[in-house]
């Protein structure tokens, strides 16, 4: 009678041991799961974010470069007054030479 009581207890040991092994794998499986899945969307959302920093350096260097555009015009604009003032400079100076001879 021992040695069945015995028996018992060991199968229900056993099915105790594999019921908490099956739901050991299941939670494994699920939290792989989840895992992959958070991966998959920290991946998505470093894509988009890399995405948007590319289109927001992209504009910064469009706007950068406008800004660049004007100034080259107001320098141009500067050298054309200050060539015109030179040829001023320079007729004023003759006719002062002329009018000394």
């Amino acid at each position: 009678r021992v040695h069945e009581e015995v028996r018992t207890s060991e199968a229900r040991l056993t099915e105790r041991i594999q019921v908490n092994e099956t739901s050991i794998q299941a939670s494994e499986a699920k939290l792989r799961e989840e895992i992959q899945a958070g991966e998959a969307r920290l991946h998505e959302e470093i894509q988009t974010t890399e995405t948007r920093l590319r289109e927001e350096i992209q504009a910064s260097e469009a706007r950068l470069n406008k800004r660049i555009d004007g100034v080259k015009e107001e320098i141009k604009a500067v050298n054309n007054r200050l060539d015109a003032m030179n040829d001023k400079m320079d007729r004023l100076l003759e006719i002062l030479l002329a009018s000394k001879s």
